[in-house]
Formats: C-alpha cells, sequence, structure tokens
C-alpha cells in the first residue's frame, strides 16, 4: 500500500477496501447470502454449470463496485486539485486500473473485499481537512447511489408490470430472465449497501477511520494516528466472530441499518420479490 505524508506529518493510506432472511424482512435472513459463512468457498471447490453461470453473473456485479467505488476517491481527489490519482491512471472507469486480484476474489469468497488503494496528498488541497473528507466520503457515497439505482429498478418493475412468474422458479425450465433481473438487481444493492457501511466503519484501514480521524482535534487527534494501526486487529477479529464464535457482530452493526436502506430504495414489495427470486437461484449463486 502507497503512503503519502501530509504537511502536519500524517501518513495517508491509500483509500480502498471494499467488503438478514425476511420475508417479512428481518435483517437475519439479507445477510445471510452475502457469503459470510464462507458457503462460496465450497461453491469453488465443488464447480458446477449452476454455480460457473453464478459465477459470470456475479463477476461483472463485483468488478462494478468496486471500481466505481476507487474512481471516485480518485476523481473526488483530482476536483480538489490532488493530481496524484490521476497520474497513475486512477481516474478511470476501467477496472484492470482498480481490482486487486486477491481483494476481488476474496468478495467471491467472503464478506468482504478491496481494490487497489487510491494514493491522495492532502497537501494538495486548499482544505487538507475538508479536502480529504470529501475524498474519502466519495467512496462508500458512489457504492450508495448504486444501491440506490438498483433499489429504485427493484421498485419500478412491480409497477411496470414485470414481474416474476413465481411458480416456474422449481419447474424444469428454471428461473426465467425476469427471475434472474430481480435477483441479481437484489444481490447488486445488498452488495453496495454493505460495502458503504462497512467502510464507515471507524476502524484501519477502513474509509471510515480516515473520516474519524478527521474530526478529531489536537491531541486526542494524535494518539488516535499513533495507533490507527492496531485497527486492522480489532476489523480481523470482528469478521471471523461470525465463522469462529457464531457471534456475527459485523452483521449486527450493519443489519439493521443495511434493510432499512434496501427497503427504503426498493420498497417493501420490491425487495420483497427481489428477495424471493434470489432464493430461486440457490443452485446458482450459494451467495
Amino acid at each position: 500500500m502507497r503512503r503519502l505524508h501530509t504537511s502536519s506529518g500524517i501518513r495517508v493510506d491509500g483509500i480502498g477496501v471494499g467488503n438478514e432472511r425476511r420475508t417479512g424482512l428481518g435483517y437475519a435472513d439479507i445477510m445471510d447470502f452475502n457469503g459470510t459463512d464462507g458457503n462460496l468457498l465450497l461453491a469453488f471447490l465443488d464447480l458446477t454449470p449452476q454455480s460457473l453461470v453464478g459465477f459470470i453473473v456475479l463477476a461483472p456485479l463485483i468488478a462494478l463496485s468496486l471500481t466505481v467505488h476507487e474512481f471516485w476517491h480518485a476523481y473526488s481527489a483530482e476536483l480538489l486539485g490532488d493530481h496524484t490519482a490521476k497520474r497513475e491512471g486512477r481516474c478511470t472507469l476501467n477496472p484492470l486500473m482498480h481490482l486487486d486480484p486477491i481483494g476481488t476474489i476474496a468478495l467471491f469468497i467472503g464478506p468482504v473485499g478491496w481494490a487497489r488503494p487510491v494514493p491522495f496528498d492532502p497537501r494538495n488541497f486548499r482544505n487538507a481537512s475538508r479536502g480529504t473528507m470529501i475524498t474519502v466520503a466519495a467512496g462508500p457515497a458512489s457504492n450508495l447511489g448504486l444501491a440506490l439505482i438498483a433499489g429504485l429498478l427493484l421498485r419500478a418493475l412491480p409497477a411496470l408490470g414485470v414481474l416474476p412468474d413465481l411458480g416456474a422458479m422449481s419447474g424444469p425450465r428454471g428461473p426465467t430472465f425476469v427471475t434472474w433481473l430481480y435477483g441479481s438487481l437484489t444481490m447488486f444493492m445488498f452488495m453496495n449497501t454493505f460495502l458503504c457501511l462497512f467502510n464507515l466503519i471507524p476502524l484501519y484501514p477502513l474509509d471510515g477511520h480516515h473520516l474519524f480521524r478527521e474530526t478529531l482535534k489536537g491531541e486526542a487527534r494524535q494518539r488516535f494516528i499513533e495507533r490507527q494501526h492496531l485497527g486492522v486487529f480489532v476489523l480481523i477479529a470482528l469478521l471471523v466472530s461470525g465463522p469462529v464464535f457464531g457471534v456475527p457482530i459485523i452483521r449486527m452493526i450493519i443489519g439493521g441499518p443495511a434493510v432499512r436502506l434496501m427497503e427504503l430504495f426498493a420498497g417493501e414489495k420490491g425487495l420483497a420479490l427481489g428477495l424471493f427470486c434470489r432464493e430461486g437461484l440457490d443452485s446458482f449463486m450459494p451467495w
């Protein structure tokens, strides 16, 4: 990870990281299909034609989510006067300039993933603190925007009379195009809502730790900077708490807000139909 020094001596790490079954709609169910239990790893080890189709559908959704997140970090810094990211070719929507191979695979396998960090130098901003906060916040905000777009489409489809054939999913023909459309939009909305909220957790190296640091002043800020590297160990402990100890702390933190946002974006009917169609794709999408 590239690190830049600000005029105040703060080490600014490149931005980036990534990563409820309610039919009524409870967060435990929605959160179940984000791969927290590692089910997708089993799918890699036992690849079937169905799961291969699922990966083909899932791959561009993951690539788009991570690419847009990093692009808006880079483009925001460029607009505010720092050309560091642009010089490294990061002000682009070309996924190859942003995706980290290991981080992308991680998002397939588990609950989080990451892209290549976007470097920026706050010394080039007119106001270093404000510029840093805008640059950092642009990534999660872009994921929230993508989730909103997916949610509005889920809200519009029933209103336009585009409804899935609920009886055909278990039939010999398998899921229809409309089923795939609802299921994919639901996964895309969930993925981006999760990436937004997860990145706002104020632990290093997530975006939230940059935002939290910029709210601190004086001695409190300096103490936080000296200890911020410990955040990665706390983050790892939170991530393994579910699979190892059966206490999914990340799910407990993010689940409630994620559900409320998705219900707001998609509406209760759109989200319910999306979740139903997503369950109909279980043989294709173990996530």
